[in-house]
């Protein structure tokens, strides 16, 4: 479905409901699996520091983040019917930024992200537990206007802090 003037939102929103459920699985996934991880390095090393392993930790699930914003992209691109030169997230990223229905709240620190996904898939690199947790926070900030997350669903805070 194309917008159409008439069903006009304040912000861009996903109207599919199904999609959006969807969505909110899959960074739910994301926000488990990081919870997850950081339980078993944290006990199978006895609070001993591992820094590469911590790496990996936050890595995973920046990865998964970008792809839930990558999937939703796709979604406000049938959506709002904005042109990309591919379904790849730097294309879409792109093409929504051109698209005047579609408001982001931190695009600089998306394109960031993005740029850090790509590093960490593309050239195999580690990032910080510090930046991965920037950038999913980037993220995660984006997708409440868009009506993907809710401000009182449990963040990626509370999987590292083990409290949800």
């Amino acid at each position: 479905m194309i917008h159409t003037p008439s069903r006009r939102l304040s912000v861009a929103q996903i109207t599919d409901e199904l999609g959006v459920q969807h969505l909110q699985g899959e960074w739910e996934g994301a926000r488990l699996m990081l919870r997850r991880m950081g339980r078993h390095v944290r006990g199978a090393f006895a609070g001993i520091p591992q820094p590469g392993l911590a790496h990996v930790v936050y890595n995973l699930p920046l990865l998964l983040a970008c792809d839930v914003l990558e999937q939703t992209l796709l979604k406000l691109r049938v959506q709002y019917g904005f042109k990309s030169k591919s379904s790849s997230l730097g294309h879409l990223l792109e093409g929504a930024r051109t698209e005047s229905d579609i408001t982001f709240v931190v695009y600089p620190a998306l394109n960031i992200a993005f740029n850090h996904r790509n590093a960490v898939a593309h050239d195999g690199e580690l990032l910080s537990p510090e930046q991965c947790l920037a950038d999913i926070a980037a993220i995660e900030t984006q997708l409440m206007p868009w009506g993907v997350l809710r401000s009182d669903a449990p963040n990626m805070d509370s999987a590292i802090n083990d409290r949800g």
